[in-house]
C-alpha cells in the first residue's frame, strides 16, 4: 500500500480503515498500522517545514482516529440497546399471542358452560311442568 501524499487522502484511508473494521480490536490494529505507515513517512521528509507540516497532519489523524474510534463504540453500544429492545418486543408480543390464545379457550369454555346451564334450566323446567306438584319440590333439587 502506497502511502497518501496530504491530509485528505490520509483522512480517506483512516476512514476506510475503519469502516472496515470487524470490531474494537480490528479497529485498533488497523489504526496501528496507519500510525506506523505515517511514522515511516514522515521520517521520509527532506526539510523541517515538511516535518512540521507531517506532524500537524500527524496530531490532526490521531484526533480523528480517536474520534472515529469513539463514534464506533457509541454506534456498537447503541446496536447492542436496539437489539435488546427488539428480543424484548418479540418476547413481549409471543407472549401476548400466548395470553390470547388462553383467554380464546377460556371464553369458549365459558360458551360451553352457559349452553350447558341454558340446557339444565330448561330441563328443570320441564322437570317442574311434569311433576304436576309445583309447591311440593324435592329438598335435594334446589
Amino acid at each position: 500500500m502506497n502511502a497518501p501524499a496530504n491530509s485528505t487522502e490520509w483522512a480517506d484511508l483512516i476512514v476506510k480503515e475503519m469502516s472496515s473494521a470487524s470490531d474494537l480490536n480490528d479497529a485498533r490494529n488497523r489504526a496501528f498500522r496507519i500510525l506506523e505507515m505515517f511514522g515511516k513517512s514522515t521520517a521520509n521528509c527532506s526539510t523541517p517545514n515538511e516535518a512540521q507540516k507531517m506532524r500537524e497532519e500527524h496530531k490532526i489523524l490521531k484526533q480523528m482516529l480517536g474520534g472515529l474510534l469513539h463514534q464506533n463504540g457509541v454506534l456498537k453500544r447503541a446496536f447492542l440497546i436496539q437489539h435488546n429492545r427488539l428480543k424484548d418486543y418479540q418476547d413481549m408480543v409471543r407472549e401476548r399471542s400466548q395470553f390470547k390464545e388462553i383467554v380464546d379457550k377460556y371464553q369458549q369454555q365459558i360458551k360451553a358452560l352457559e349452553d350447558r346451564n341454558y340446557v339444565l334450566s330448561l330441563h328443570l323446567a320441564q322437570s317442574d311442568h311434569r311433576s304436576g306438584i309445583s309447591g311440593h319440590r324435592n329438598p335435594d333439587v334446589f
